[in-house]
């Protein structure tokens, strides 16, 4: 399900999917920030998702985030469970 679906679906306005859309970028920079931190760079070693997205949210919401994360240079693995930048 896309973003735009999931604003859709739940009959958000223009408004809102908009603020939900800057808030999917916003968390997704804090997380790559985040990864930044905790491992060096191009180490190829691929490290469990949960240390990284460890907050509650919807299943839909984590995979807002994963793509943004594919977009800012993240590569996932094993149907997104492992994550190496």
């Amino acid at each position: 399900m896309t973003i735009t679906q999931f604003a859709k679906s739940k009959n958000m306005t223009y408004e809102e999917y908009q603020i939900l859309q800057a808030n999917i970028k916003t968390l997704a920079e804090a997380t790559l920030n985040n990864i930044k931190s905790l491992h060096k760079t191009d180490t190829g070693i691929y490290y469990p998702i949960g240390e990284i997205i460890h907050f509650n949210a919807d299943n839909n919401t984590k995979n807002f985030i994963i793509q943004e994360l594919k977009k800012l240079g993240v590569e996932f693995y094993d149907n997104n469970s492992l994550y190496r930048y």
